[in-house]
């Protein structure tokens, strides 16, 4: 029974997606780990299978799909080399394409290493990495979305790159209109302060010319 449902559901999945030719039917294997804990470099395989998916070049096998026909199958990598294990893996699963790779850190820079592979071929035919001397926030989501763009590219070369997301430039206080209002508060206070500081000594010699008395001869 557990040889004859995998058929069935790569059958599936080939009929599903078999209606959109133009897209590369792709799985993504779980990137390894250099320097990285677990969690980090799963958070960052799952965003690249989200942002191969978000080009429209891809049909992405979700990670689950992906763990159960291979426990299906008793797939065990320690039976083949890395490359023939990938190659052995996305016939299994029945894709066109793998892709796989590396997360690593060196001192303050994370860099991703990736390649994609044709199933049927065996050959690689893109490779890829960024590097990033950044937090791990920027990795997940400005690395990832570059990798996902140039798988992209591969796919259909006329497409044109994602669009960069600058940052914002920071508006500069005293082009705001709450820099004028307080400029103008400012100015009038001033104004007020520096009346009583001119008013001030001239008050205070009336005083004075007031308390004199004067001698009568």
């Amino acid at each position: 029974m557990r040889l004859n449902l995998i058929p069935l559901l790569l059958l599936i999945t080939n009929l599903t997606f078999a209606s959109d030719s133009k897209k590369i039917l792709i799985a993504v294997s779980d990137l390894e780990r250099q320097n990285i804990d677990e969690n980090t470099a799963v958070v960052i395989t799952d965003r690249l299978r989200t942002e191969l998916f978000k080009t429209g070049s891809f049909t992405v096998l979700e990670r689950n799909q992906m763990k159960e026909i291979l426990e299906e199958q008793e797939f065990q990598q320690s039976d083949c080399s890395p490359s023939e294990c990938v190659v052995e893996a996305g016939q299994l699963l029945g894709v066109t394409h793998m892709m796989t790779g590396a997360l690593g850190k060196v001192g303050k820079t994370f860099t991703i290493n990736i390649r994609m592979i044709d199933v049927q071929t065996g050959r690689i035919v893109l490779t890829d990495n960024t590097d990033c001397k950044c937090e791990i926030d920027e990795v997940l989501s400005r690395s990832t979305v570059s990798i996902a763009d140039k798988a992209a590219s591969y796919v259909d070369p006329t497409r044109k790159p994602a669009a960069k997301k600058e940052p914002e430039p920071q508006r500069s206080f005293w082009k705001t209109p709450w820099s004028w209002v307080i400029g103008g508060v400012v100015l009038a206070g001033g104004s007020t302060i520096a009346y009583f500081m001119l008013s001030e000594p001239e008050e205070t010699e009336k005083e004075s010319s007031l308390g004199t008395i004067i001698p009568v001869n």
